[in-house]
């Protein structure tokens, strides 16, 4: 079983900017930390419509597990549904068997739920308009008289949510019901809130939940590193607490990853195999994977040999990966810890900053195999009146090209300081960037906001 550690987050009010971009580098890069209009867990569930908002890695959907956990714990209904398989699923058969008895449970009582649903950028995945068939079947299974008994919680990246259009769907699908002018108060509307990043006593107490036997050393390092704008989500204090049980030091945002692709591609020793999958020939099966995830922007892959999820809802790895691969290897390789374990059918990286960052990888061997520059340029980037326009589906592989001193890598770096010198802050590994590239950067940033 997961072992949560309960970090008592926090979370504010979202800023009303039209720009995710902004937005994004706001939950994390601004800090909010400290501040008096934070809300906690026990404020927001006393509101019937919310959605929280967090980039990747920030906890969104571990908060979710803990919180239904506790309210289990306290004897209240709660549910926890993925938006992804609502876009494919009935409503009831995303539920779980136990789960399924207590909704039907609960539609014929008078007993109050709370409903968590994530995530809402992993249902826009494919295209937007799926995200509101997920809504139509909620509307459809918790109907109009229901919603006077349920609170409905849902996640997303702040870069997916749209603040005008998203909330309006959601607003006119489950207009909240009132028996009397009174009743309709602040709680009863729409809140839309951040998660709020870790402050120091959050991350010293999440490293001694992981096993750290020295927070007070760890935390120090973080402070000689400068290091805190990187360990504001617990993605980025698992990855720096794994290199410092190994290391007992703290390194790059880069050898952090490669450290965890390294632990997480090898083969366990305790496990009985059928073939012997080589860590090389598993890192570029890996990445070939990645980009197929990056490029199709679908994070799901088909269980081998399972038919639970319609093929159309997931990627068949055997297509993706080079045609010398035998269907032991191809199974062997989606057992590794890389991968999450399958749920329903399907198969996921287990962390997506891992994915961004073998996707790179796997274009930049594509370049070194003689993949002509330009094909590159028009992937990673559009042509509108002369100016290039970052394709933002992609800006955390750009981000990540960016690095480097082959023609392509430099290519990337003139691009993204002309279309979007920013995704510095919240992709890639800025360590890694030449330092006139990053005074470049600072230029670009300075004279674009200037004003």
């Amino acid at each position: 079983m997961t072992k949560f550690i309960e970090l008592n987050r926090r979370f504010y009010k979202a800023p009303d900017k039209d720009n995710p971009e902004e937005s994004a580098q706001d939950s994390y890069l601004l800090s909010r930390l400290g501040s008096e209009a934070s809300l906690s867990w026990s404020e927001l569930l006393q509101h019937r419509l919310v959605v929280i908002l967090g980039e990747p890695g920030s906890g969104k959907s571990t908060e979710f597990r803990l919180q239904l956990d506790k309210l289990h714990r306290q004897s209240e209904q709660a549910f926890l549904l993925r938006l992804d398989r609502l876009v494919y699923e009935p409503f009831t058969e995303v539920l779980s068997e136990c789960d399924r008895k207590d909704f039907q449970k609960w539609k014929r009582g008078r007993h109050f739920a709370y409903f968590f649903f994530d995530s809402v950028d992993e249902s826009k995945l494919r295209k937007s308009d799926d995200f509101l068939t997920a809504l139509d079947k909620i509307r459809d299974a918790i109907n109009i008289q229901d919603l006077r008994r349920a609170s409905l919680i849902f996640s997303s990246r702040i870069s997916e949510w749209r603040r005008v259009t998203d909330e309006h769907e959601i607003n006119i699908r489950f207009p909240l019901p009132y028996s009397n002018h009174e009743n309709k108060d602040q709680n009863s509307k729409l809140l839309v809130v951040h998660l709020a990043p870790l402050d120091q006593s959050r991350v010293r107490l999440y490293a001694q939940g992981r096993g750290v036997a020295a927070p007070d050393d760890f935390i120090q390092a973080l402070n000689e590193h400068y290091a805190w704008e990187f360990a504001r989500r617990p993605l980025d204090v698992n990855a720096m607490v794994e290199y410092w049980q190994d290391y007992g030091r703290l390194g790059s945002l880069t050898e952090l990853i490669e450290h965890n692709l390294t632990r997480s591609l090898r083969e366990s020793e305790t496990r009985e195999t059928a073939c012997h999958l080589t860590l090389e020939k598993a890192r570029k099966g890996a990445e070939a994977l990645a980009a197929a995830a990056m490029l199709c922007k679908n994070l799901n892959f088909k269980v081998p040999d399972d038919a639970f999820i319609p093929a159309s809802a997931a990627i068949d790895a055997s297509i993706c990966l080079p045609a010398d691969w035998s269907a032991a290897e191809r199974r062997s390789l989606l057992d590794r810890p890389l991968f999450d374990g399958a749920t329903y059918g399907c198969i996921r990286f287990h962390h997506r900053r891992t994915l961004e960052y073998l996707a790179a990888s796997w274009l930049n061997e594509r370049m070194k195999d003689g993949c002509p520059i330009d094909r590159l340029d028009d992937l990673l980037f559009d042509r509108r009146q002369g100016e290039f326009i970052l394709r933002l589906a992609l800006a955390p592989v750009a981000a990540w090209l960016a690095s480097g001193n082959a023609p392509h890598n430099r290519l990337v770096r003139e691009r993204l300081l002309q279309a979007a010198p920013g995704v510095h802050f919240i992709y890639g590994d800025p360590a890694q960037l030449p330092l006139d590239y990053k005074r470049k950067i600072l230029q670009a940033l300075t004279t674009r906001y200037k004003d």
